[in-house]
């Protein structure tokens, strides 16, 4: 899996996460990456992790190693905002984050074309069958 920059922020500029929105394509993957002055309790992450879920958001995973803060979710709503009120829900978390980034989740192009010629050739096939039988039907 490979991810794309999309932007970047310092704490004051959290709540305005959903500009971005516009960049992450419908049912892609998103990753909001928070840069930590020191590391986090596993029991933050969970309270991230669970406040998302409650919330109804796609996918939630938040994660933490080190200094650096993950959280990634699948764009279906817009759940920049609703991730950013939560980040600054949880008062701990606001009071470490340095900065943070966005980034996209991208398909290898090897991976979109392979994608991209089975749809072709699937829809060729239905065609043709679908051609086919009445080519038959009207030989008889």
């Amino acid at each position: 899996m490979s991810w794309e920059y999309v932007g970047t922020g310092g704490v004051v500029d959290i709540g305005r996460l959903d500009k971005y929105e516009s960049s992450i394509p419908e049912g892609s993957k998103f990753q909001v990456r928070l840069a930590l002055r020191t590391s986090v309790s596993q029991s933050v992450v969970t309270e991230i992790k669970r406040q998302m879920v409650a919330r109804g958001v796609t996918d939630a995973d938040a994660t933490a190693a080190g200094t650096t803060m993950t959280i990634t979710a699948r764009k279906g709503f817009p759940w920049l905002a609703v991730i950013a009120a939560i980040i600054l829900a949880v008062i701990v978390l606001v009071a470490i984050i340095v900065s943070w980034s966005i980034f996209k989740e991208i398909i290898p192009t090897g991976a979109q074309g392979a994608l991209t010629a089975v749809i072709i050739i699937a829809l060729a096939v239905l065609a043709l069958g679908i051609g086919g039988e009445k080519i038959k039907r009207s030989l008889k």
